[in-house]
C-alpha cells in the first residue's frame, strides 16, 4: 500500500493539472507566476508547507494558520507584517520579482466555476483543482469570518493559495478543506485586511 500512495498522488496531480480546456490551462499558467511556496517548521518541529500569493511588490498573502516560527517564502526567510486569526489571513514581507495577482471586484456568483491553486501534498509542483461556488458569504462557525464554500475539496498544502475565476482574477483564498468541500474568505475580507498598504 505504501508504494501505491506516491503513485496515486502523482497520478492525481497530473490529472488535476493536465485536464481542462486550453483556455483554463493558459489562465493557470498566468496565475502561477504570482504564487509562492511557503515552508518552515511548525511549533511541534514538523515540516510545514503552504502556498502564498503576491498581492503587492514584496507582499505575500497567505492563511494565518500557515505562519510558522521561522517562515520561508521560496527559500528566503520572510517577515510577518500583519496577521488576522479571525479571518485566517497573514501578510509577509519577502523579496519577490513575481507579478501581483489582480483581485476581482465583482462578487462570486453561486454555482460559478472557479479554480483553486496550491502546493498540494507539500509537493514542489502546483496543483490546480476545478471547484464550484456553492455557498457565498457563509459563516460555518462564529469563530470564522464569512467566506466562500465550494464543492470540491482542497488538499493539505494548498492553504493560502488563490481561488481564481476563469479570467485568472482572484476571488478568494484557500483556507480549509473537508469532506468534499473547501472554504476560504473572499475579496472584500482580503481588501479590508490589506487596507493601508
Amino acid at each position: 500500500m505504501r508504494q501505491l500512495v506516491p503513485l496515486l498522488i502523482v497520478a492525481l496531480s497530473a490529472l488535476c493539472c493536465a485536464t481542462g480546456p486550453r483556455h483554463e490551462r493558459s489562465v493557470i499558467d498566468k496565475v502561477q507566476q504570482s504564487i509562492v511556496r511557503i515552508t518552515g517548521k511548525t511549533e511541534d518541529g514538523d515540516l510545514g508547507t503552504c502556498t502564498g500569493i503576491v498581492v503587492k511588490p514584496a507582499r505575500i498573502l497567505t492563511a494565518a494558520h500557515c505562519v510558522m516560527p521561522i517562515t520561508y517564502i521560496d527559500g528566503v526567510v520572510a517577515n510577518l507584517a500583519r496577521e488576522d486569526t479571525h479571518a485566517d489571513l497573514a501578510l509577509f514581507v519577502a523579496p519577490s520579482a513575481r507579478p501581483n495577482l489582480p483581485l476581482r471586484d465583482a462578487p462570486v456568483q453561486r454555482f460559478e466555476p472557479l479554480v483553486g491553486i496550491g502546493y498540494a501534498f507539500s509537493m514542489t509542483r502546483l496543483t490546480a483543482l476545478n471547484v464550484t461556488a456553492f455557498l457565498v458569504d457563509i459563516q460555518p462557525d462564529p469563530a470564522m469570518a464569512p467566506g466562500l464554500l465550494v464543492e470540491g475539496q482542497y488538499i493539505p498544502g494548498m492553504s493560502g493559495g488563490p481561488v481564481v475565476d476563469r479570467d485568472g482574477r482572484m476571488v478568494g483564498i484557500i483556507q480549509q478543506g473537508n469532506v468534499g468541500t473547501g472554504y476560504g474568505v473572499t475579496v472584500p475580507t482580503i481588501k479590508a485586511f490589506l487596507l493601508g498598504l
